[in-house]
């Protein structure tokens, strides 16, 4: 009976977690209209493909493809994602965190083709059209503001 009880417990923990991801899934661009990319659920509902695409021209270039998941027991998702043609960098490993209220926190680790990486946080504030973010690098322990930007609903 307590091993059900733990797993129930579990399986609920998980299921409000994986909730917090949906306001991410469907298709996104920038407000300029140059960079896109898209979340959907995949396998059982438990696996979240992820895209990127930059527009070169007239023609869209998928730069980076991904997946998310949880860790059974996990609040966070896991995501790893090969890309190209992105300034060197060729892997992404990143968690993301909901902390309710639209509110998401990024942990990114990006591993570049000379073998060098660069750590950074994203503060994330996700509504039903727009996410907003905020990307700062991790330089002695300490955030320094990168950029900011959106992404909006397609």
């Amino acid at each position: 009976m307590r091993g059900f009880l733990l797993a129930l417990l579990l399986t609920l923990s998980a299921s409000a977690a994986a909730d917090d991801v949906d306001a991410l899934l469907g298709a996104w661009i920038s407000p300029d209209g140059v960079t896109k990319c898209d979340y959907v659920r995949e396998f059982d509902g438990s696996w979240v493909t992820t895209r990127m695409w930059f527009k070169l021209g007239e023609e869209w270039e998928l730069v980076a493809k991904g997946a998310m998941y949880q860790r059974p027991g996990e609040n966070l998702w896991r995501m790893v994602g090969r890309s190209k043609d992105m300034g060197g960098i060729v892997l992404f490993e990143s968690t993301f965190e909901f902390l309710g209220d639209g509110r998401v926190k990024l942990t990114n680790t990006a591993f570049n083709a000379d073998g060098t990486t660069r750590i950074a946080e994203e503060d994330w504030q996700v509504t039903a059209d727009e996410i907003a973010y905020d990307i700062f690098d991790i330089e002695a322990g300490e955030r320094v503001p990168l950029f900011s930007g959106k992404w909006i609903r397609m």
